[in-house]
């Protein structure tokens, strides 16, 4: 049941990214509340998901840093939640597929002169999609 809402929540999320690039804070909160309590009602101990969310922030906030905020805050929060609810490998398999996804997508995006080096990208649509990826085909 979680995967449904999280994955209908990480559509919205998609789509306003793509309009508006930006991720919504409050969107992000409840997604975070949901995770959180779906570990609660299950009863499930919270160490290795916060730790696997700190980790995960940690690597976007630091690209984050490096890019100048070309990778938004809220790409951020969203990937520490994902981290949250699937764990650190999971997390680290859905950011290869994402990083090729987002490869292969910008490529040809700039060979076909459709956007060029200074085009802002929503990451929203790519982070689903490296997660979604990973999910219903899972990494060995």
């Amino acid at each position: 049941m979680i995967i449904i809402v999280l994955l209908l929540i990480s559509a919205y999320l998609v789509y306003f990214d793509i309009r508006y690039q930006r991720v919504p804070n409050i969107i992000n909160l409840l997604l975070l509340l949901i995770v959180l309590g779906g570990h609660i009602y299950n009863k499930e101990p919270l160490g290795y998901p916060l730790i696997s969310a700190l980790a995960a922030f940690g690597t976007f906030l630091l690209i984050h840093i490096v890019s100048r905020g070309k990778l938004g805050m809220g790409d951020c929060k969203y990937t520490a939640i994902i981290a949250f609810q699937f764990g650190y490998y999971f997390w680290l398999h859905s950011t290869i597929y994402t990083s090729i996804i987002a490869l292969i997508i910008s490529g040809i995006l700039l060979l076909t002169k459709k956007i060029d080096t200074k085009t802002p990208i929503p990451f929203m649509p790519f982070l689903v999609s490296g997660w979604v990826l990973n999910y219903f085909i899972p990494t060995l």
